[in-house]
């Protein structure tokens, strides 16, 4: 097969999405259903607006659960809203960018941005540019 024959969607690989409204504690719970360690953020109409590493999550999770052996009952207020906070408002720096592409790509079309930005996180979409997954870059590879 040639590189024009050949479409990203061979390569997506499914990966979980919340809205960018949800809070802390529901992108964990999403991260823990699908034993993922990462899962998109989207926007209203289910487009992708960024990657989520649980990695660059957890510092949040364990400030908002490492209270003092006597905390008071503000203290145990605090970490409720800490994880009642909608991920947004946290920090920026927990919301990788990613480029979208739609999964109909042929590798041809792809591989100048694949030269451009490597490291990049690829998410791909329908037609009606709602998210299908991300590119499983260790496949890809693979087969170039």
């Amino acid at each position: 097969m040639s590189l024009t024959d050949i479409c990203l969607k061979e390569f997506v690989q499914p990966i979980p999405a919340c809205a960018g409204t949800a809070s802390l504690k529901a992108i964990l719970e999403t991260m823990s259903r699908s034993g993922g360690d990462r899962l998109v953020i989207t926007d209203a109409w289910q487009q992708p607006l960024g990657v989520v590493r649980l990695s660059r999550v957890l510092p949040y999770f364990l400030a908002a659960v490492s209270l003092p052996p006597r905390a008071s009952k503000a203290t145990l207020l605090d970490t409720l809203a800490i994880l009642q906070c909608p991920l947004q408002n946290t920090s920026k720096s927990v919301i990788e960018p990613l480029t979208v592409l739609p999964d109909t790509w042929t590798l041809q079309q792809f591989m100048p941005h694949l030269a451009d930005q490597p490291g990049t996180n690829y998410a791909l979409v329908n037609d009606v540019g709602e998210l299908i997954g991300v590119l499983d870059s260790d496949r890809l590879l693979q087969v170039l």
